[in-house]
């Protein structure tokens, strides 16, 4: 648990209540969940009775600047401490509403009415570095298993989602406990839509999809100018809210909007395990040479290499000889009659 403080009230029943606020962890990385925790306990050995106008009851405020919004239902509300025992009121913090920065913060905590405590200190960290291939679950902080409170997390790591024509509405959703992104609410004519805005590379993309009963989704990727570079449809939906079909695609370009688009535009889409390939898929380059066929393929990855096959179909893939800091070869010329299958595969 956090930092902790506490502070003495002198209620009217003559009892004594300790509050206390913490912070369910010390440090935190962006978009991360984050919790306020403010507790009273009764010091004396009978029970005190905290009573309140209407039903916030507890808040906190976050370096002097940031006070829990006071949304509210107007009507009495009560807290029963049995002697001796506590009440903890568990807050998790907005970072749609505050977007804390990297460093350390201050936070205290009040039961209105009664008493306050604080500040502690706890630390927001700089989110983690995460190169190459990522996978974006709406679970947890990419790289890490802290778990993820808002988009803004990935927005650390170049990838903005969002929803034309109602971006606001866009916002993590739950079944059964995984988490996934939803469209939300939607205006007319644009219908529901999601989209994502890629600030690191990619070259491909796999996701699983939702939608209503009998809607498909349509993933389209764009380039930077918005012209669509690759696209993939998937089969229509048999159980909404449930993920049982995934969409691949891939494009020999850098993709820079990724969108999600249902047949029929009043249809939810939701999307979730988004996978984000970082490399363009190898190209085998085939010409002809003297003595046969040269083929080559990137110099930029060493890891992979040529295999070969005479039958797709009873054939095995054997590996073709590659002379020693070089991704090219020579093949003889293929004999009349026969075929041969080339691959590359990571050695």
């Amino acid at each position: 648990m956090g930092a902790l403080i506490t502070s003495l009230l002198a209620v009217a029943t003559g009892s004594a209540v300790q509050f206390q606020v913490a912070t369910d962890k010390t440090a935190y990385y962006p978009g991360e969940v984050l919790n306020v925790l403010i507790t009273a306990t009764n010091t004396a050995p009978t029970e005190v009775v905290l009573e309140f106008s209407d039903s916030s009851q507890a808040l906190y405020s976050i370096d002097h600047f940031y006070w829990l919004p006071d949304g509210a239902y107007m009507m009495n509300t009560s807290v029963t401490i049995p002697g001796y025992g506590s009440y903890t009121w568990s807050i998790q913090h907005s970072w749609g509403e505050y977007r804390l920065p990297p460093g350390v913060h201050s936070v205290t905590g009040e039961v209105i009415g009664y008493g306050s405590a604080g500040p502690v200190s706890f630390t927001v960290l700089d989110s983690p570095v995460v190169l190459g291939d990522l996978l974006l679950d709406f679970d947890h902080i990419p790289g890490t298993d802290a778990p993820l409170a808002h988009l803004l997390a990935y927005e650390e790591c170049g990838v903005e989602f969002g929803m034309y024509a109602g971006r606001s509405a866009v916002g993590l959703a739950s079944t059964s406990g995984d988490h996934w992104l939803d469209s939300g609410v939607c205006t007319y004519p644009t219908g529901f839509n999601l989209f994502a805005r890629l600030q690191r590379p990619a070259y491909g993309a796999t996701v699983k999809v939702t939608a209503g009963i009998g809607q498909y989704i349509s993933m389209l990727a764009k380039d930077s100018q918005s012209n669509v570079i690759a696209s993939v449809t998937s089969k229509p939906t048999t159980v909404p809210y449930h993920f049982s079909q995934s969409m691949s695609l891939r494009a020999a370009q850098p993709i820079a909007i990724l969108e999600w688009w249902p047949s029929d535009p009043r249809s939810l889409v939701g999307i979730d395990d988004l996978w984000l390939e970082a490399n363009p898929a190898p190209i085998l380059a085939v010409e002809r040479c003297a003595g046969g066929v040269k083929v080559a393929w990137p110099d930029s990855m060493p890891c992979l290499g040529l295999e070969m096959a005479t039958n797709l179909v009873t054939g095995s893939w054997e590996p073709v000889a590659t002379p020693p800091g070089t991704n090219a070869v020579i093949l003889p010329p293929v004999p009349p009659g026969e075929m041969r299958f080339l691959r590359l595969r990571v050695r």
